[in-house]
């Protein structure tokens, strides 16, 4: 009797948390797979055809569960410093379009990081700028004074 039950529970136990291979794994949409394939390029450092792959999906089809994440690929391709397409400019772009046409996506809360990240660097690249500037004007006074 005791085996019996131990039997049963191990059955049960295995039925409701094992593989169930008589159910069919739910189809990929082209979307889907396109993503997934850009998701691998982009890993595999094939930039180009992950760019295109991604652009694909927001082209071909831009209403799809999967515009969020082929949004924040492309946008991370743009932020990469090894990316033939670093632009910082284009990246911050995405990433806005990402946050506000899917503010309830898994990766708008991420891409609002990039966009805050990425405004920074901007401020501080400006600030660089200034002080650039600033020792410039301060050398060639210096040597208008060493002139006199």
């Amino acid at each position: 009797m005791k085996r019996t039950v131990v039997a049963a529970a191990l059955l049960l136990a295995a039925c409701g948390h094992g593989p169930r291979l008589w159910l069919a794994a739910p189809e990929q949409s082209d979307a889907e797979r396109l993503v997934v394939q850009a998701d691998a390029a982009a890993r595999a450092r094939d930039n180009r055809r992950a760019r295109d792959l991604y652009q694909e999906v927001l082209r071909n089809h831009p209403d799809a569960d999967t515009g969020p994440r082929a949004l924040y690929g492309l946008a991370l391709l743009y932020v990469d410093p090894e990316s033939p397409f670093r632009d910082s400019g284009a990246a911050r772009r995405l990433f806005a379009r990402l946050t506000s046409r899917y503010p309830d996506s898994p990766w708008t809360r991420e891409a609002r990081a990039w966009q805050a990240t990425l405004a920074e660097l901007v401020r501080q690249d400006a600030e660089v700028a200034r002080l650039r500037g600033d020792m410039k004007r301060l050398k060639d006074l210096d040597l208008e004074m060493e002139g006199r």
